[in-house]
């Protein structure tokens, strides 16, 4: 397991994943940009222990962490913000 927890983005061929973001121990903010003009759902994949959950530009929550399938649903030119923390 990386010490990220980043283990791959499945699907989503569109979404560049921009950059991450350290913002403690053990959680960083990872930025998935849409380029292509789509719609759809990708699926992150994560180490053991970790767990995302969707967050605005400021880092606010915006709803309940991702499922244990990891759907992320995108639209089009979207920036996707994901808290990703250990534990």
């Amino acid at each position: 397991m990386a010490p990220t927890g980043y283990a791959g983005l499945e699907g989503g061929e569109s979404l560049v994943p921009a950059w991450a973001l350290p913002t403690g121990d053990g959680t960083w903010v990872l930025r998935l940009h849409e380029v292509g003009g789509q719609a759809g759902e990708a699926r992150l994949r994560l180490g053991a222990g970790w767990r995302a959950r969707p967050v605005d530009l400021l880092q606010r929550p915006l709803g309940k962490a991702l499922g244990a399938d990891g759907g992320v649903k995108f639209r089009p030119y979207q920036i996707v913000s994901l808290l990703v923390e250990l534990g």
